[in-house]
């Protein structure tokens, strides 16, 4: 296979997780030539903050913030948090969600579509790709982090809102 081929041309390969370095070695790579390395993040950045003028910015003073930090692509499950909204918004009314990263159109106008289908506009706010830098803000916001990736390796997004100290609610 064509990964087979690349990872051959390699000297020496660096796996972000076990399950990914035992794959690597499925395929047919020498095991002596790779290694797991688990993610990192720097926790002199990502540590408790909460940003005031961040919450008057997208009125979310008094309100429980869930943060969603996924690109709109359909490995990233963003469609099925926002299908779970209407059950949350039946217990909690006092919730926003902000659905944070990078916006396939294609996948941002149905997302949109299915907030308007559910009549949970004032619930979800979308922002576009936000720079890792002014990330810890908006993790220093968020009352809880929600991941409803489909497909995920060791994600930097679960590390960073973990070393905030936020509640991680994350798939198998």
């Amino acid at each position: 296979n064509s990964y087979k081929k690349i990872f051959d041309a390699t000297d020496y390969l660096l796996a972000p997780g076990e399950e990914l370095k035992e794959t690597i070695i499925k395929i047919g790579i020498d095991p002596g030539k790779v290694s797991y390395i688990p993610n990192g993040v720097d926790t002199t950045r990502f540590h408790h903050n909460d940003d005031e003028k961040l919450k008057e910015k997208y009125n979310l003073k008094n309100k429980m913030v869930v943060n969603c930090p996924r690109n709109l692509v359909i490995k990233n499950g963003v469609h099925y948090l926002i299908d779970a909204i209407p059950l949350i918004i039946e217990k909690f009314d006092n919730v926003k969600f902000l659905i944070i990263g990078n916006s396939n159109k294609e996948m941002f106008l149905k997302c949109k579509k299915k907030v308007a289908d559910l009549k949970i506009d004032d619930y979800v706010i979308f922002t576009d790709s936000i720079p890792n830098s002014q990330m810890p803000g908006f993790y220093g916001i968020s009352d809880i982090v929600v991941l409803p990736s489909l497909k995920e390796a060791t994600s930097i997004s679960g590390l960073e809102a973990m070393a905030t100290g936020k509640p991680l609610v994350g798939t198998k």
